[in-house]
């Protein structure tokens, strides 16, 4: 059964100004808006294609991944 998700993520930046530490969070909702629960998060570096971190959504879709530097990256969601 393919179960098509829809996410809807909003990526909220924190530079803490003394420890320069940068995290990532977000909610994952499927098409009909519903929060979704325990899918996985991984966090790539786009010039290093290794995984940096990972997550799972809680049980109401939100997620975030601490301890981040200030590089670009790739999120992933998978159910």
């Amino acid at each position: 059964m393919n179960i098509k998700l829809t996410t809807s993520l909003i990526f909220l930046f924190s530079l803490t100004s003394l420890a320069q530490q940068l995290s990532i969070s977000g909610h994952v909702n499927d098409e009909n808006k519903q929060p979704v629960a325990f899918c996985n998060v991984t966090l790539t570096e786009v010039l290093n294609t290794s995984a940096v971190s990972g997550t799972t959504t809680n049980e109401d879709g939100t997620f975030v991944i601490d301890n981040l530097k200030l590089v670009d990256y790739l999120l992933k969601i998978s159910f």
